[in-house]
């Protein structure tokens, strides 16, 4: 019985490191925001460099159909984002 754990456990592992470093083939067609615990919700949110910091921010933010967020890999965003249509919503 453990080796078929071990086998489940290797197997989840492999999967979580596809998941984390696939890159997300997404379509979006206007302004790209982008979502990191190191950004800053007075920043653009434009660039990975100016990236919103919390979910808050995500929610409330004016955005149009075409708009897309994208959420840092590997970090941890706690709570919930209130999702809008017509937005896309996936991970750099």
């Amino acid at each position: 019985m453990s080796n078929i754990l071990k086998e489940i456990d290797n197997l989840t592992e492999k999967r979580k490191n596809e998941i984390r470093t696939t890159k997300d083939c997404l379509k979006i067609t206007r302004t790209t925001y982008y979502v990191s615990n190191n950004g800053n919700d007075e920043n653009d949110g434009k660039s990975e460099n100016t990236p919103w910091k919390t979910l808050d921010k995500v929610s409330n933010a004016k955005l149009k159909p075409g708009d897309g967020v994208l959420f840092k890999r590997d970090d941890l965003f706690r709570g919930n984002v209130k999702t809008q249509p017509g937005i896309t919503y996936g991970a750099y």
